[in-house]
C-alpha cells in the first residue's frame, strides 16, 4: 500500500499531527535496521560528548591555569580535548553518513513503490491531474520525506539528549546561575511558535507556487504546437512571467521569515 504523500505532507487544520501516517512513514525503515542502530548510536554518543568538552576546557582553565599553574597537566588535557574534537568528528562524518544513506535507501523504496503505483493508473487520472502537479509531488514531497530521516527525526533526539545533558552539568555546577539564564527560555518558545507558524504558511505558498509552475511549464511544452498555431507566445511568455513572480515572492517570504529566527541584527 503506497503511503498518501499529499496528505503526508499537507498539514491539516484540525489534526496537525496523524500517528497512523507517521506510523506507515516509520514501516519503510524496518528493512534498514542495521542503518537505524548505527545512526542512533552516532547520534546517542555525540549529544553526550559534545556538551562534555567545554565543560573539561572549563576545569582545565581553573585548574591548572587559575588555581595551580601546572604545564604538564595543561597539555596533557590540551591532547585529550583535541582528541575529544576529533573524536566529534568522526562521530557527526558517521551520523551524516549512516542516516543519509538510510534516507536514501528508503527513498529509493518509496520512489519504486510510487512508481508502480503511477503507472498502474488509467489514463482518465491524467487527463484530470497535470502532470507538472504529479512532479511537484513525487519530488518535492519525496525530498521532504528524506530530510525526516536524514536530520529532523535523528537530530532532534540528538538535541533533546544533548540539551539534557547540558541542563544536569549546568545544574550540578552552578543551580541559581542556570535558573537565571533558563530565564529567556519562554520568549524563545513564543517566538519560535510564531516562526512555526509564518515558516509553515510560507513554505505552503512556496510548495504551491511551485506546483503551479511545473504544471504551466509541462502543459505549454507538451502543447507548444497549438500555442504556435494560435500565435499565442507572447501572451503565455506573459502567464509565465506572472507565475514566476509568485513563486519568487513565495520563496523570498520563506527566505525572509528563517532569516528573522535565525539570524536577527547585532547591534
Amino acid at each position: 500500500m503506497i503511503l498518501n504523500f499529499g496528505y503526508f505532507c499537507q498539514v491539516k487544520k484540525k489534526k496537525i499531527f496523524n500517528l497512523s501516517i507517521f506510523k506507515r512513514l516509520i514501516s519503510y525503515a524496518k528493512p534498514y535496521k542495521r542503518l537505524i542502530i548505527l545512526s542512533f548510536l552516532t547520534t546517542i554518543t555525540l549529544s553526550l560528548v559534545s556538551p562534555l568538552r567545554p565543560a573539561l576546557i572549563g576545569k582545565m582553565v581553573d585548574n591548572y591555569i587559575i588555581k595551580t599553574p601546572n604545564e604538564n597537566a595543561l597539555l596533557l588535557w590540551t591532547f585529550i580535548i583535541a582528541g575529544i574534537l576529533l573524536l566529534e568528528g568522526v562521530l557527526f562524518f558517521g551520523r551524516a553518513y549512516w542516516s543519509n544513506l538510510l534516507a536514501q535507501n528508503i527513498i529509493k523504496d518509496m520512489r519504486r513503490k510510487l512508481f508502480k503505483k503511477i503507472i498502474s493508473f488509467k489514463m482518465k487520472y491524467f487527463d484530470k491531474t497535470p502532470v507538472g502537479a504529479l512532479v511537484t509531488r513525487v519530488v518535492s514531497d519525496l525530498e521532504a520525506i528524506t530530510d525526516v530521516f536524514s536530520s529532523g527525526l535523528i537530530e532532534i533526539i540528538g538535541n533533546i539528549i544533548s540539551l539534557v545533558f547540558i541542563l544536569i552539568l549546568m545544574f550540578s555546577s552552578n543551580w541559581q546561575l542556570s535558573l537565571m539564564t533558563l530565564i529567556p527560555i519562554p520568549l524563545l518558545l513564543v517566538t519560535t511558535k510564531i516562526f512555526a507558524r509564518a515558516m509553515k504558511n510560507s513554505f505552503q505558498l512556496e510548495r504551491k507556487q511551485v506546483t503551479k509552475l511545473n504544471t504551466f511549464v509541462q502543459e505549454r511544452i507538451n502543447g507548444m504546437s497549438l500555442v504556435q498555431l494560435f500565435n499565442r507566445q507572447e501572451k503565455e511568455a506573459e502567464e509565465f512571467t506572472k507565475i514566476n513572480k509568485g513563486h519568487r515572492k513565495a520563496h523570498l517570504n520563506a527566505i525572509w521569515a528563517n532569516s528573522i529566527f535565525f539570524h536577527p541584527l547585532n547591534f
